[in-house]
């Protein structure tokens, strides 16, 4: 059986974000944005 038969997932590529606001930040209450991603990349590896 070949190996990407026994498990498909594995060669899929990943790349979740995550957004985060915040009121009211700093001294002026600005808006606060962070945008966080986060790959995620199969890759084979090998003897050598």
């Amino acid at each position: 059986m070949p190996k990407d038969a026994r498990s498909p997932i594995a060669a899929m590529i990943s790349v979740p974000f995550q957004h985060n606001r915040s009121f009211g930040y700093g001294t002026h209450n600005h808006i606060h944005n962070v945008l966080k991603m986060r790959p995620a990349l199969p890759f084979g590896m090998n003897e050598q």
